[in-house]
């Protein structure tokens, strides 16, 4: 017999009792509870009450802080109808003349008949003195490949939000600005001295977007320095930010085949000259696309001469690089790295190696590196999802160990993140540990689902690394699962290649 199921007319009933419990309560109380409510649950009241949405609207356009930025806002009603919702909120907030703060928006794919509204908004947010403003318009679906391309981003110009010229002209308190998809290609953001954290992911024309924030404390690129058709290649910050703290690179996801090499050469001097410009931060996080890049740029400017670095460094017309130093870079503040690593084979473990060599950063104290969570990718030497036997069983081991003399003397803390135990990991952890005199502690945090390891793999994991050749006399190792780790974690902890 099959289990008894509520009637409609007896769901009908018990929405009603919910209702008349919640009406009973005063407007200022349902007011207060509004405010705190997260937009997509104060959406779903109004199917309670005609009296509702009036209620939600007013809690809203009084708070200082209007996020329209949960996806489930966008995804519960039509786009017509979440457009009018923030209009009004907009509008009614306006006309109450209550503080704004911060203003957030986020669409899946608006229709471009909608695109007028979101620049009007923003510069509503701007001239109402709001110190944060987020526009998120990832599409519905970005295209990904699978392996170590790590996706394509479709780059037509149509599904962008170009942001017009005179945005960002007039004063304004900005703080934050973080923009997702949009087209920056007219924008020259001013100077008032008040920016602090700046957030593009997938944005075009990057390499013309000119900004001078001498107060710019953050700053988060995730998406490609150039693009075909561009009408410059050049990423040019105007002014390095003296008070940078952290910065934050990837261009994983972003990446196609160079028909041109000369296009191909730009690309990676523009992520090279890009790093220059945050090279003085104390925390940063690199790709491994980015360090291929690196490596790239190095390897030609070796064939240059001086009259063809000093041509390209004005094509560059970047002030920080010095062709005198033959394309080295100092990272003097650097007390924090961490490396995405979405696959690791031999030729990454050398483009790390080559990484420090050339960087040499003198204080770095934390090492983070984040290996793929999916299906482990070692495209050289084996070792894709095998965990290597203890000491002496790889005759290729210490193949890295004796090619320097690198010394990392303040690094004393390394994480390495979905850790499976390859070959080419191990390799990575003997150059690093072997480097680290002043090492106090390697966190081994294993890959969940497939690959995961048992208890026992993972015992001999710890015996293999305390096996190892060791700079540091005495470090502790822990192996552990991502539910155990209870070690500290990086400054930046949002992955956007994984998202």
């Amino acid at each position: 017999m099959e289990p008894h199921r509520p009637t409609k007319r007896r769901a009908n009933a018990v929405a009603e009792e919910a209702e008349d419990r919640l009406s009973a309560l005063p407007d200022d109380l349902l007011h207060s509870i509004l405010r705190e409510v997260p937009l997509k649950y104060a959406v779903r009241t109004s199917a309670l009450s005609r009296r509702w949405p009036r209620l939600w609207l007013r809690a809203l356009a009084s708070s200082p802080v209007l996020d329209f930025s949960d996806r489930d806002f966008a995804r519960c009603q039509p786009a017509a109808q979440a457009v009018a919702t923030v209009r009004r909120c907009l509008r009614r907030q306006a006309k109450r003349g209550a503080a704004l703060d911060a203003f957030r928006v986020a669409f899946r794919s608006p229709a471009s008949g909608f695109k007028s509204d979101i620049v009007s908004w923003v510069a509503a947010a701007l001239a109402r003195g709001a110190r944060e403003v987020a526009v998120d318009l990832t599409p519905t679906r970005w295209r990904r490949a699978i392996g170590d391309d790590w996706g394509l981003m479709d780059v037509d110009e149509s599904a962008f939000l170009e942001l017009p010229a005179d945005l960002f002209r007039a004063t304004n308190s900005l703080v934050r600005l973080a923009l997702v998809r949009c087209s920056l290609r007219a924008v020259p953001l001013g100077a008032p001295g008040l920016l602090r954290r700046l957030e593009l992911v997938g944005c075009l024309g990057v390499m013309d977007f000119w900004f001078i924030v001498p107060a710019l404390e953050s700053f988060v690129f995730h998406g490609d320095i150039t693009y075909f058709g561009a009408d410059s290649l050049i990423v040019n910050f105007g002014a390095t930010a003296p008070a940078l703290r952290d910065a934050y690179l990837s261009i994983i996801g972003f990446v196609y085949t160079y028909t041109d090499p000369d296009y191909y050469e730009a690309h990676c001097f523009a992520y090279y000259s890009l790093l220059t410009c945050v090279a003085h931060a104390t925390i940063l996080t690199i790709c491994s696309v980015g360090l291929q890049h690196i490596d790239a740029a190095r390897a030609t400017a070796a064939t240059m001469d001086v009259t063809e670095q000093q041509r390209l460094l004005y094509l560059l017309r970047n002030p920080l690089i010095d062709a005198t130093l033959a394309f080295r870079m100092d990272l003097p503040n650097l007390q924090e790295l961490q490396l995405l690593m979405p696959s690791l084979c031999d030729d990454d473990v050398d483009r790390i190696a080559g990484f420090f060599e050339f960087t040499r950063p003198p204080i770095m104290g934390r090492l983070f590196i984040r290996l793929s969570g999916g299906k482990a990718s070692c495209a050289s030497g084996g070792g894709g999802g095998t965990i290597v036997g203890m000491a002496g069983e790889d005759e290729d081991d210490a193949y890295i160990a004796s090619n320097s003399d690198l010394v990392l003397d303040h690094l004393k803390f390394i994480k390495l993140v979905n850790f499976r135990g390859t070959r080419c990991e191990v390799h990575l952890l003997e150059f690093v540990v072997s480097r680290a005199p002043a090492l106090e502690q390697l966190v081994l945090v294993t890959v969940e689902g497939e690959g995961v390891l048992g208890d026992e793999q993972m015992k001999i994991v710890q015996d293999r690394v305390m096996a190892m050749q060791t700079a540091s006399p005495v470090f502790c190792v822990v192996v552990c699962r991502h539910s155990e780790d209870g070690s500290r974690s990086p400054a930046h902890t949002r992955f956007y290649h994984e998202e």
